[in-house]
Order: structure tokens, then C-alpha cells, then sequence
């Protein structure tokens, strides 16, 4: 038996929901990934035959792509369809090692994956593994911060590589909690995945690698692209004080 592990195994979820150009650019960008074991799951929220034609053709040329629909949409911020899709590699017969989420609208370099698997074996394959993620000129998580302080806006989803059932847990508590509070805004839902791992119990065993920077946020949307690509900072002006009084609170920061 070798003394090496193997290459790990990786399934990608991105949720999706009438997108055609961002999820056409993506999927092009996927194909184009220089690591080789991976699937795919696109999961769209609510039924979509214009959807499921597009991906159709992807999976033509590529069979570790694969297409789902939710039964109705839930505009929950993508919640439902990643734990569909995370539950649906977690029951393959071959599950892949590792679960990624992956949005439609996030440009990913194309040594993305095997610079996932890369930090993975450097790590000693831990349960979760936090990479780097391009956000608005700055890498989240950030250098530097242990995973103990971590807080709401320093996890991104595509920070998060995790084992399946892990992922397929986190997901669903996601879900039980918003049925119990209705109100529940899950617009964090990327860092409350997070913190419920980081909470579980038995204690998982996670790591960090913000040097292994994957891609960068909105990076298939012209605007940011091109700006990234002239090294024009993000202005970031909803969220002055100035102008928010100048447009008289109309322009209000997510």
C-alpha cells in the first residue's frame, strides 16, 4: 500500500436560478479545470425546462455534470438547493470525499480544484478546510485569524471545502431552522454553515489555508471582472455615510 493518499474527490453544488449567461459562462469555466476528479451538481430553484436544456448540453460533453430542480422555488438564498445538492452527493454510491459550493456568478481560476486538493493533502485531509476567496480587494477568510474568531462577513461559501455528510448537516439545520422561525434571514448562511460545524460535536477537525486563493467573488459580472482585471479597487459607496445621505437613504448597504 502506498504511503501516499490518494488524490481526493470532489463534488461541486452550485444552485442556480434563471441564469442563463452567468451558469453558461461558468459551466464553460468548469470544463476548463486542470484537476480531473470531480462532479458536479447544478441545482436549480423550481422547475425549469429552458434550465434543464442548457445544462443538458454541458452534460452531453461532460458526464460529471449533473442537472436537479426543486419541486417549487424557495428564494431562500440559495439554501435549498445546496443542501439538495450536497444531499444527493452524500447518497451517491461513491460519494466524492469533499463537498465545494460553488456560485454561478464567481469566477474560479482554472487550477481552482487542484489547488483544493493540493491544500487538502497539506492539511492531513481534515473535515473542513477553509481556502481563499477574493472579496471586494481583500482574501476571506482573513490572514491571520484563527478559527476560534471568526465572525459573520470573513466565510464566503466558497471558502468551505467539507466532507458530505457534514455539509448535507449543516445544510439541513439551516433548513429546520427556518421552518421553526420563519422569519430567520439566512442571507449569512454562508458563515452559519461554518459556525455549526465549528460547533458540532464530536469537534471536527478543521483547517485553514487563506494563501490558496481560488477565484474572486461576482467575477463572471462584466463590471467587477473588468475591474479586477485593471486593478481598479472596488468604491464601495453604499456603504459612506455620505453618499447614503446624499441619495437622502434611498441607497441603503446590503
Amino acid at each position: 500500500m502506498s504511503d501516499h493518499p490518494r488524490d481526493p474527490t470532489l463534488g461541486i453544488v452550485t444552485p442556480t436560478f434563471r441564469r442563463r449567461t452567468f451558469l453558461r459562462r461558468f459551466l464553460n469555466r468548469l470544463l476548463r479545470q486542470t484537476y480531473p476528479h470531480w462532479r458536479a451538481a447544478v441545482v436549480h430553484d423550481g422547475p425549469s425546462t429552458e434550465m434543464a436544456a442548457l445544462v443538458a448540453q454541458y452534460a452531453a460533453r461532460d458526464p460529471r455534470i449533473t442537472y436537479m430542480q426543486l419541486e417549487m422555488p424557495t428564494n431562500d438564498t440559495g439554501v435549498s438547493p445546496r443542501q439538495a445538492g450536497a444531499a444527493h452527493l452524500a447518497r451517491l454510491d461513491n460519494p466524492p470525499d469533499y463537498c465545494i459550493f460553488w456560485d454561478d456568478d464567481n469566477y474560479f481560476v482554472v487550477n481552482a480544484l487542484q489547488n483544493i486538493a493540493a491544500a487538502l493533502l497539506a492539511a492531513g485531509l481534515p473535515d473542513l478546510l477553509l481556502v481563499g476567496m477574493e472579496y471586494r480587494s481583500r482574501i476571506l477568510p482573513p490572514s491571520g485569524v484563527p478559527v476560534a474568531a471568526l465572525v459573520p462577513g470573513q466565510v464566503d461559501s466558497a471558502n468551505l471545502v467539507i466532507r458530505p455528510q457534514l455539509a448535507l448537516a449543516a445544510y439541513s439545520d439551516l433548513l429546520e431552522q427556518k421552518a421553526r422561525f420563519p422569519e430567520k434571514n439566512l442571507y449569512t448562511s454562508d458563515y452559519m454553515v461554518f459556525d455549526y460545524i465549528r460547533r458540532s460535536a464530536p469537534a471536527p477537525r478543521i483547517d485553514l489555508a487563506p494563501q490558496t486563493v481560488i477565484g474572486f467573488h461576482d467575477g463572471l459580472r462584466w463590471k467587477p471582472y473588468l475591474r479586477h482585471l485593471l486593478g481598479i479597487p472596488p468604491l464601495n459607496l453604499t456603504s459612506r455615510r455620505w453618499f447614503r445621505a446624499a441619495t437622502l437613504g434611498l441607497i441603503k448597504p446590503r
